[in-house]
Parts: C-alpha cells; sequence; structure tokens
C-alpha cells in the first residue's frame, strides 16, 4: 500500500510538472484524506486549475477554459474570481454561436448552446439564440419543399432584425418566393400542353429554387421518360453490352441522372477547382474564374482558397481541413456543405445552401474516390428513397462498373449482380433507374 508521504509528495511533484489531472487521482486517495498537507495542495491544485482556464480564455478556447474551471470548482475553488472567468467563458461561447448563426450555419450554432446549456447556462440569450437556430433549421426544411409561406414566418418569428444574416435569407426566399409561384404556374401549363422540353427545363428552374420539391422532381422524371433526348438515353444495343476501356482523363467528370431523385455531377480527379469558368465546378455566382480547390489524400479532404473563402463563418487564409457537415462559403454568398454521408468512404457529397448552383441545375456534387453508393438515407452518398439495398458504382481496369443485389439491366440487356456500364449507359432495376455519361463530349455545356 503507497504510503500518505508518497502520495502526498508525487501530487507536489506532479503539480510542479503541470500534470494536473495525475494530482487529482493522487490527492482523492484514502490514504491522503483529512491530511493538512493534502488540503494545501488541494488549493494550489484549483488555482493551478483556474489559472490554466484564463490562459485557454485568451487564446479563445473557451471550451478547454470550460473543462479547466470546473475542475478548479470541483477542488474547491468558488473565489470571485472563477465567478468572472464563468461569465467570460459564457459569453464567449454565445459570441462563437452568433457568428455561427451570421455564417449562416444554424446547425452547428445549435451544437454550440447545447454545450452552454449542459454546463448550466440558462441566459435569456442562450433560449432566444436556440429557438431561433432551431426555427431557421425548420423554415430550411420548409423553404425545400416549396413552402416558402411557412418558411417566411418561421424566420419572422423570432430573429430576422437580430441577426444579419437571417435578413439576408429572408429577402432571399422572398424573392425566390415570387419566383417559385410564377415558375410554378407555367410548369403546370407546360404539362398540360405536353411540352416536354419545356417541361424539364421549368422542373430544373424550380428545383433550383425548392430542390426538395417533390412533384417537381416527378414531373422532370416523366418529362425525362416522354422526351428521351438523345444525350442522355443512348441507344438500345441488340448485342450483350461490350465491356468499354477504363475512362481516359478527358471522362473525368461525369453526369449522373437518377429517375426521380435528381443530376449530380460526378468529379472522380484527387483535386479539384471552383470558380465560374474552366473548373471543374463551374458555379453560377458571383465568385472568382478560379476561387478554390478541394483536395483529397488517403485520409482526408482539404479546402485550398485563392479568392475570398469561409469555413463555417471562419476566413481560411490557405487550407483548411474538411468535416463532415463543413459549410463553404466562396466569396460573398455561394454556399456549399460539404458531407461525407458513408462512414469508411472517402467519397464526398457538395450539397447547395445557397440558391446559386451549376449551369445545368444540377442537385449536386459527388467527389468520387473508390465508389459511389445509391441507395437508402444513411447508407448512400446519393439518396434513393425508394431502394432497400445499396447499389454500387465503380471503376475498375475494364472500365466502369455497378453492383446491384438481384436482377437489373443495362441499356435494355439483362444483368445479374455485377455488370459493366458503357458511357453512356443506363441501368435499371425493379425500383430505380440511373443514367451515367460524361460532360466532356457529351453535348453538355459545363
Amino acid at each position: 500500500m503507497v504510503s500518505a508521504w508518497l502520495r502526498l509528495r508525487q501530487a507536489e511533484e506532479a503539480l510542479r510538472g503541470g500534470r494536473l489531472q495525475e494530482a487529482v487521482q493522487l490527492l482523492s486517495g484514502d490514504e491522503v484524506r483529512g491530511h493538512k498537507k493534502a488540503e494545501a495542495l488541494r488549493s494550489l491544485l484549483s488555482k493551478s486549475y483556474l489559472e490554466r482556464a484564463w490562459q485557454h480564455c485568451r487564446h479563445g478556447d473557451w471550451r478547454a477554459a470550460w473543462e479547466d474551471l470546473t475542475a478548479a470548482e470541483s477542488c474547491g475553488c468558488h473565489s470571485e474570481q472563477a465567478l468572472r472567468l464563468r461569465a467570460e467563458v459564457q459569453r464567449r461561447g454565445l459570441e462563437e454561436a452568433r457568428r455561427l448563426l451570421e455564417g449562416r450555419d444554424p446547425e452547428q450554432a445549435l451544437n454550440v448552446l447545447a454545450q452552454l446549456k449542459s454546463n448550466g447556462l440558462t441566459r435569456d440569450e442562450l433560449s432566444l439564440f436556440e429557438q431561433l437556430a432551431n426555427d431557421w433549421l425548420i423554415a430550411e426544411r420548409l423553404a425545400a419543399r416549396g413552402d416558402f409561406g411557412p418558411a417566411l414566418d418561421k424566420l419572422q418569428r423570432y430573429g430576422v432584425e437580430r441577426v444579419g444574416a437571417l435578413r439576408d435569407v429572408y429577402r432571399d426566399w422572398k424573392r425566390r418566393q415570387g419566383e417559385y409561384k410564377e415558375t410554378l404556374k407555367k410548369l403546370y401549363k407546360a404539362l398540360e400542353a405536353r411540352h416536354w422540353h419545356e417541361v424539364i427545363r421549368l422542373s430544373d428552374e424550380l428545383l433550383s429554387l425548392a430542390p426538395e420539391h417533390s412533384e417537381a422532381a416527378r414531373l422532370r422524371a416523366k418529362a425525362w421518360h416522354a422526351y428521351e433526348p438523345p444525350t442522355l438515353v443512348p441507344p438500345r444495343p441488340s448485342q450483350p453490352v461490350a465491356e468499354p476501356s477504363r475512362p481516359s482523363e478527358p471522362d473525368r467528370r461525369l453526369l449522373l441522372w437518377v429517375d426521380a431523385v435528381g443530376g449530380y455531377l460526378v468529379c472522380l480527379a484527387d483535386r479539384v477547382s471552383l470558380g465560374q469558368m474552366g473548373v471543374d465546378i463551374p458555379l453560377a455566382a458571383d465568385v472568382s474564374r478560379l476561387h478554390a480547390y478541394l483536395a483529397r489524400d488517403e485520409e482526408s479532404y482539404v479546402l485550398q482558397a485563392l479568392r475570398p473563402t469561409r469555413l463555417n463563418g471562419k476566413e481560411v487564409s490557405k487550407e483548411e481541413l474538411l468535416s463532415d457537415g463543413d459549410l463553404i462559403t466562396l466569396g460573398s454568398g455561394c454556399q456549399l456543405r460539404f458531407r461525407l454521408p458513408v462512414k469508411g468512404s472517402l467519397t464526398a457529397r457538395l450539397e447547395f445552401v445557397s440558391s446559386p448552383r451549376l449551369p445545368l441545375s444540377l442537385d449536386g456534387v459527388i467527389l468520387m474516390a473508390e465508389s459511389c453508393l445509391l441507395g437508402p438515407e444513411g447508407e448512400a452518398h446519393v439518396k434513393v428513397p425508394d431502394l432497400d439495398a445499396s447499389v454500387a458504382l465503380f471503376c475498375s481496369p475494364s472500365g466502369w462498373q455497378v453492383r446491384v443485389p438481384g436482377e437489373f439491366s443495362v441499356n435494355d440487356v439483362g444483368q445479374s449482380n455485377l455488370a459493366t456500364v458503357p458511357l453512356p449507359g443506363t441501368v435499371s432495376g425493379a425500383t430505380f433507374q440511373f443514367t451515367l455519361e460524361p460532360v466532356e463530349g457529351g453535348g453538355f455545356r459545363l
């Protein structure tokens, strides 16, 4: 059994070396309970935690400051200095929540507010920000479905006048509401006249205003089936599908059209450029011709900024590591959400948060690494609600291939489990259909 003298000596050495957690463990043993020197060391320990908490706070790390403050208080520190630090840490946490709201990231703001709430903060400002962020997220879902009226009402309820970014969102949604109503009228007129090309164009316009508008997605799929433009539906071969060679360097970008879901730009390169012209991901937005790069290595993605860029509301000076859910803002207001939807896969998805989009009004961008999965929510890079199991699209030495559980067809030729997909090519199953084709040489301006 370790003697009290030895424990106290070890605790003193740990304190002197800044190993505060080790000192806590040494001073919590039964051997030193009630010992006079142990009480003196606990007092020093609480002061050390408090000093370190202030250092964290001065360096802007309010979370680490809060942890050390809590440790100091557990050691018996309840001084006026500790109370001042508590107020300062809470203030900085609320400031971060406000910055995230100004950066149009209510989801991350809610995470910060939840941390503050779990730490005992009950100020009126926290409740206000929490309700505002929750209403904002609800409003985003409503606006994405085209329910702009209820969405605008939600924004007005608490925060339009309190957060500058929210005022901008409100004005943008108000404008989109008017465009949405006019486009919807034109869409139904085109549908009634069976002008399928116009139905496709207007459906794309409507989906650029309300990305989750189910009726527009349904009508667009219906129009594609009726119209069948030659650039999207390949000729139906009478012979089995021949195996093409591996995609060449010009085929670094593809278009993936998923019936009743949407269209995606698929980028294959490990480093892709974003901007207005002559780039991998051209954006119809107020950004520079070459604005930024997204680079992938074997473990992660990095955002490389060439022009004014923010990540979760903070300026990016040169490079920043990306995490799932990060909000990228290019220029004054072009916003993209970075997603890594499948655990263990480096294939990523870029979602459009602001109204500027790709020239073809696509629904997003797939940054494809090893494969692209289509399937139910939570299991796929592209969500296809009707699928019971994931469909895998990947590139092998023999060309593009697709793995589908059970029977399916490629360009109307029956297949089972695994098949090669020519470019362009259409893959069909009992509950899904998608077309894959190259951008380069495919007749698209992108």
